[in-house]
């Protein structure tokens, strides 16, 4: 029996998850467990876990699932318009709550990237407790399914949910790097097609991210690896002590000075990053503070890197002078 009025009740015994119906709700307007997923910024199997354990408790069937997409029943209209009423509600007591906590303090979560994480971010944490003490972080290099969104995300996308802003903080150029004991006991390859002789490492994130030159996905794709690793600072780490030749970020040659920056390829890849959070939550003072600390932390007119134009990296020191000089003028 399906639900026949507005007024029918849920039954008591069963406790809803407000996290449950945000998933319904996401489910309810994008009509796809998938695109629900990408604006959760989730996985699809967590939506749908979500969206059966919500049936379950609710003893009802709230959607029907087909390849052309999901069909609300009439429970899950019924349960669809209440959602929405207390997002409303939800929504008025973050903006109440927002007007009344005016003093930076609290906790703010952040995810990044693991390199973007370990090197630029990790290292500025003092920087911002001088000035704000009572901002509480949390760094993650990877969100957990079915975790709440973060504060802030840093992402090599511009995909958000529509109620979330995202700002472009700066590009990253890949080269391709050995360490000088490599070179020493193997040489470095003349041309991209003797990359087959020498032993790869990979990150297996970067070949995802758009910004490949046309030609060099295709190689990146078909290479045999000798490693492999979803870690950006292990991969710096196996490429300075020796293990090979990768494909990384210009900025890494700051980071280690073992690394050398390979000639062969030139610019492999040169992808945007950017600063995504919740435009409400996003007037926080705790977070309005901490996401102009991330702009400082990560502005291209002192990290040349991050510039849209490729500098190489033994031009960086030139252009943090000039950055320099220009910003007194």
């Amino acid at each position: 029996m399906g639900i026949r009025n507005d007024d029918k009740p849920v039954p008591a015994s069963q406790d809803l998850d407000w996290d449950d119906l945000n998933f319904f709700l996401a489910v309810a307007e994008e009509k796809s467990l998938n695109k629900a997923a990408k604006r959760l910024r989730t996985t699809q199997p967590t939506v749908s876990k979500r969206l059966i354990e919500l049936e379950r408790r609710l003893g009802a069937t709230l959607a029907l699932r087909s390849t052309g997409g999901i069909q609300l029943t009439e429970e899950g209209r019924f349960v669809a318009q209440q959602a929405v009423a207390m997002a409303r509600s939800v929504k008025q007591i973050r903006q109440e709550v927002a007007m009344r906590d005016h003093a930076p303090a609290g906790e703010v979560t952040i995810s990044c990237p693991d390199a973007l994480l370990t090197y630029f971010i990790a290292p500025a944490v003092a920087n911002l407790h001088r000035v704000h003490p009572s901002i509480q972080l949390v760094l993650k290099s990877k969100a957990g399914d079915g975790e709440p969104v973060s504060d802030i995300t840093i992402q090599f996308h511009e995909t958000k949910r529509m109620e979330d802003v995202a700002i472009g903080l700066g590009w990253v150029h890949h080269v391709a790097f050995a360490s000088r004991s490599y070179l020493d006991l193997y040489g470095g390859p003349q041309d991209i097609g003797e990359a087959f002789q020498h032993r790869m490492l990979m990150h297996t994130a970067y070949i995802a991210q758009a910004g490949w030159k046309p030609k060099q996905q295709p190689l990146q794709e078909i290479l045999d690896y000798a490693v492999r690793t979803d870690c950006g600072p292990a991969l710096v780490e196996t490429t300075a002590s020796g293990g090979g030749i990768s494909s990384m970020p210009t900025y890494v040659a700051r980071v280690d000075e073992r690394l050398v920056c390979l000639e062969v390829g030139g610019e492999l890849a040169r992808v945007r990053f950017w600063l995504v959070y919740d435009r409400e939550r996003g007037q926080l003072p705790r977070l309005r503070e901490t996401i102009e600390w991330l702009r400082r932390v990560f502005d291209p007119a002192a990290n040349p890197w991050f510039r849209e134009e490729f500098i190489q990296p033994d031009e960086f020191e030139d252009a943090i002078t000039a950055g320099e000089i220009k910003r007194k003028r």
